[in-house]
C-alpha cells in the first residue's frame, strides 16, 4: 500500500507544477529584502543568498514529473518569473534604484540567460534522477497519476481520462513506470537541507572573506606607515560633548602618524575596518604606541 502510494503520487504534474509555483513565489519573497536597494550592497549576505535560490525548485519538481510539453511550459513560466525576480533584487554597481518597469527591461536580457539555466538544471536532474530510480509495471493515468490496475471501466475515476481497454485485462503489461527509491529520496532530502543551509554558510564565508581583506591591507598600510585608526561607535558615544565636537571638526583626526577615520555602520565596513583595527592594535601594542585618548 505505501509503494503504490508513493508511485501514484510519483506521477502527479499537479503537484510538481504547484511546486514550480510555490518556488517562484518563495523566491520574490525570500529576495524581497533586496528590491529598492542600490549601489555596493547594503544588505546582510545572508539575504543577497537568496538570489540564488532559484534552483531548488526544479529537481524537486523533476522528481515528480516526466518530461513532456505541459512540463516545458511550466519551466519557461518559472523561469521568467524567477528571472523577474532576479533582475529586481540583483543589487547594480551603479548607484540607483531599481524599479519593478526597469526589472521587466533587464528581463529581456536576463530571461534568455535563465532559460538556458533552467534547462540545464532541468536537464542534469533528469540524468541524476533516472539513475537513482527503479521501475514497477504499475498502469497510471497518463493525466493525473492515478493507479488503474484493478478497474472494470476504461476511464479513470478521478479524472475521467479514458485509457485503453487492454489494460484492464489481468495479464495487461502496462509501460514501466518510475517508482521512488531511497536515492531519489536522499537526493530530495538533500537539495532542500542544502537550500536551507546555503545561505548561512554564503554569509559565513563572506564575512570571513571581508575580514581577511581588511586584515590583509591593515598589515600592508603598516609596513608602509599609513596605517588608520578607525573609531567605533561606542567610543564616539562615550565621548564628551566636547571631543565629539572636536572630532568632528577634525582637530585631531593624526594620532601616531595615523589618520584617525569614524567607523562605518554597514555590514561590510564594519567587517573590513574592524578586523583592520585589531591588526592596528596588534602592531600598536608590539611597537610601545598607545591608541588614541582623545583629549
Amino acid at each position: 500500500m505505501i509503494r503504490l502510494m508513493k508511485d501514484r503520487l510519483l506521477r502527479r504534474p499537479r503537484l510538481a507544477r504547484m511546486i514550480l509555483f510555490m518556488g517562484a513565489l518563495g523566491h520574490f519573497v525570500l529576495c524581497f529584502p533586496l528590491f529598492g536597494r542600490r549601489g555596493f550592497p547594503e544588505v546582510d549576505p545572508f539575504w543577497l543568498a537568496m538570489i540564488w535560490l532559484w534552483v531548488p525548485a526544479i529537481p524537486l519538481s523533476a522528481i515528480y514529473d516526466k518530461w513532456s510539453r505541459g512540463r516545458a511550459y511550466a519551466l519557461l513560466v518559472y523561469a521568467l518569473a524567477t528571472g523577474f525576480t532576479v533582475s529586481w533584487g540583483m543589487l547594480s554597481v551603479v548607484p540607483s534604484y531599481k524599479t519593478p518597469v526597469e526589472a521587466l527591461f533587464g528581463l529581456l536580457v536576463l530571461g534568455p540567460v535563465m532559460i538556458l539555466c533552467v534547462a540545464f538544471v532541468e536537464g542534469v536532474s533528469r540524468l541524476v534522477i533516472a539513475r537513482m530510480r527503479r521501475f514497477v509495471p504499475e498502469p497510471f493515468c497518463e493525466h493525473c497519476g492515478y493507479n488503474l490496475r484493478g478497474l472494470r471501466d476504461p476511464r479513470c475515476p478521478e479524472c475521467g481520462t479514458p485509457f485503453p481497454a487492454e489494460l484492464l485485462t489481468p495479464d495487461a503489461l502496462p509501460t514501466p513506470t518510475p517508482a521512488m527509491t531511497r536515492w531519489t529520496t536522499g537526493m530530495m532530502v538533500l537539495v532542500l537541507l542544502s537550500s536551507a543551509v546555503f545561505p548561512f554558510v554564503y554569509r559565513a564565508y563572506t564575512f570571513h572573506s571581508v575580514a581577511k581583506a581588511g586584515e590583509r591591507w591593515a598589515e600592508v598600510e603598516w609596513a608602509q606607515k599609513m596605517a588608520k585608526w578607525y573609531v567605533t561607535s561606542e567610543e564616539l558615544q562615550a565621548m564628551t560633548p566636547a571631543q565629539r565636537d572636536r572630532f568632528e571638526e577634525r582637530l585631531f583626526r593624526q594620532h601616531s602618524g595615523m589618520e584617525i577615520r569614524r567607523m562605518w555602520s554597514d555590514w561590510y565596513h564594519a567587517t573590513w575596518e574592524s578586523a583592520y583595527r585589531r591588526i592596528i592594535e596588534g602592531k600598536m601594542k608590539e611597537s610601545g604606541v598607545k591608541p588614541p585618548s582623545f583629549d
